[in-house]
């Protein structure tokens, strides 16, 4: 072997090669812990913000009657409630499909916000259904379940909405075109049954539709 290879060798440095390691681990696993710590706050959330605002509406004697006379007229569909309650469906979605923890921590924190200020408003603008109570007997279970989850004074705005389109938003950047279709059409399906089930008015749904769109505009995911 000539003289200058054996040189240009041995004046290598000493360096110890270690064998590369691979981590078979999903991108940013601790978004699931993330999503579950998430699930607990907006939970507690709720209950303290939307039940609390319900009761304090309970005593007072004046509450606000914000429909139209027409809307009195808008037919009571039993069959809406599998849409209605198909809502608690979407944030599962969050834990597969948004792929980081900070912005799992942003999509808690635009629940949060929209909770926050509706439970604002639901102290400041207490109202009630305008609706007919209908007795339906093979329905009538889940009329009365409903009646007590989903409180009696707190509809301005449609929290139903409002956290549906905060969800819908996060989501929107990280679907197809496909999904992003159904996700729209399932979005108006719920929207309607709001009103097909006699829980909400027309300015219920609009207002919630409005605060949900404001705080994806203020709470940025990046």
């Amino acid at each position: 072997m000539p003289c200058t290879n054996h040189r240009a060798l041995t004046s290598l440095p000493n360096q110890v090669v270690k064998p590369e390691i691979r981590h078979n681990l999903p991108p940013d696993a601790s978004r699931f812990g993330e999503y579950l710590r998430a699930g607990i706050i907006l939970i507690f959330l709720f209950g303290v913000v939307f039940y609390g605002a319900d009761f304090i509406a309970a005593m007072r004697a004046e509450r606000f009657k914000l429909y139209f006379a027409w809307e009195r007229e808008i037919p009571f569909l039993p069959i809406a409630y599998v849409v209605y309650y198909s809502v608690v469906l979407l944030p599962l979605l969050v834990s597969v499909l948004v792929p980081t923890a900070a912005r799992i921590r942003r999509w808690r924190n635009r629940m949060s916000a929209t909770l926050v200020i509706a439970g604002a408003i639901f102290l400041l603008l207490p109202t009630e259904v305008g609706f007919d109570y209908v007795v339906d007997t093979e329905w009538s279970w889940v009329k009365q379940i409903t009646t007590v989850v989903a409180g009696r004074y707190n509809l301005v705005p449609s929290l139903h909405v409002a956290l549906t389109v905060v969800t819908l938003l996060t989501l929107w950047p990280l679907v197809g075109r496909v999904s992003k279709g159904l996700f729209m059409a399932w979005a108006v399906a719920l929207a309607l049954s709001t009103l097909l089930t006699h829980q909400h008015h027309v300015l219920d749904v609009a207002a919630g539709l409005l605060l949900g769109a404001l705080v994806c505009r203020r709470v940025s995911l990046d």
